[in-house]
C-alpha cells in the first residue's frame, strides 16, 4: 500500500510498513510515475480537490491501474433526486467522467456510499453534543443510514477483494439506520438527568430547504454547505435512508440497537 500526499507533513500518523509518496496532484506525468505498479487507487481527496480526480483518473488509466474508487462517500450524491444540489455537481461529474472510461474499457470503479459517519452525528449533525443542542426536522423520525470510519475502510478493502461483484456499480452500505428522535433519546440517556437540552422543530420541512438552497447558492461557503447537507439527510425527503444494502457482499454486519447505543456512548463520553 502506498500513501500520496502533497508534502513530508502527510505522512504523519502513518502506521509501520506503509509507504508514502510526495506527488504533485497538477501533473499528470508525477501523478503516472507515482501510480505505477499499483492495482487500484481509493481517493480521499476533500471537496474542494473533487474536480482534480479528473487528472487523477487519467493518470491512472496511463498507469495501468485497474480500480478507481472516487471520494464520494455520502449519503445522497448517487441520489437523481438531489443531483441537482451544488454541493453535489463536482461529484455527480467526476461519476459521469468515470462511466464514460469504463464505457471505453479504459479503467473499472466503484462507487461506495456508506451514509454518514456515524463519528461525526453527534458534532450537530442529528445532533449538537458539545452544547445539548437539536435541531429536529419533521418529527425527527426519518432514518439515516450510518457507517463508522473503521467499517468503511473494511468495507472498501473488501470491494477490492470482490472486484468481479463490484465492478462499474454503486455498492450501498450500512451498519445502522438511526432517527433523530431515536438518537437523542439514546444521548439523553448518556448524560447526568439534569442536563437541559435545547430543541428546535423545523415543521415546514420544504420551504426550509429552500431557504437554505438560496443561502448556499448567495454565500457558497462550507457553513451553508453543512446546513443544507444536514437538511437534505434529515428531511425525509431523499434517500438518506438505505432500505436495501450490499452488505453482504463486503462483509459488514449491521450493528443491534444495543451495539450502536454503546457507539453513541463512546462518542458522548
Amino acid at each position: 500500500m502506498t500513501i500520496l500526499g502533497r508534502s513530508e507533513n502527510s505522512k504523519h500518523g502513518l502506521p509501520a510498513g506503509v509507504k508514502f509518496g510526495i506527488v504533485d496532484y497538477n501533473s499528470i506525468d508525477s501523478l503516472e510515475a507515482a501510480l505505477r505498479g499499483q492495482d487500484a487507487i481509493v481517493s480521499t481527496v476533500g471537496m474542494e480537490a473533487i474536480p482534480g480526480q479528473k487528472l487523477i483518473i487519467d493518470a491512472a488509466i496511463k498507469a495501468g491501474i485497474k480500480r478507481f474508487i472516487p471520494s464520494d462517500f455520502g449519503a445522497l450524491t448517487t441520489d437523481p433526486n438531489a443531483s441537482h444540489f451544488p454541493h453535489h455537481l463536482g461529484m455527480i461529474d467526476i461519476q459521469k467522467y468515470l462511466h464514460a472510461k469504463a464505457d471505453a474499457g479504459l479503467i473499472e470503479y466503484t462507487i461506495l456510499s456508506i451514509g454518514a459517519f456515524t463519528e461525526f452525528l453527534g458534532s450537530d449533525l442529528l445532533i449538537d453534543w458539545q452544547h445539548k443542542r437539536a435541531e429536529i426536522w419533521g418529527g425527527g423520525r426519518a432514518l439515516v443510514s450510518t457507517t463508522s470510519l473503521a467499517a468503511t475502510g473494511k468495507a472498501v478493502a473488501s470491494a477490492l477483494r470482490n472486484l468481479k461483484a463490484t465492478k462499474n456499480r454503486n455498492i450501498f452500505v450500512h451498519e445502522y439506520a438511526v432517527s433523530q428522535e431515536q438518537y437523542l433519546d439514546m444521548a439523553r440517556r448518556h448524560v447526568k438527568p439534569e442536563t437541559k437540552w435545547s430543541v428546535v422543530k423545523i415543521e415546514d420541512v420544504e420551504t426550509e430547504l429552500e431557504r437554505r438552497a438560496g443561502v448556499l447558492r448567495e454565500q457558497g461557503d462550507m457553513v451553508s454547505i453543512f446546513s443544507l447537507i444536514k437538511g437534505t439527510l434529515l428531511s425525509g425527503r431523499y434517500n438518506s435512508h438505505y432500505k436495501h444494502t450490499d452488505n453482504s457482499l463486503v462483509g459488514l454486519r449491521e450493528l443491534s440497537e444495543a451495539e450502536f447505543e454503546a457507539k453513541v456512548a463512546d462518542l458522548c463520553s
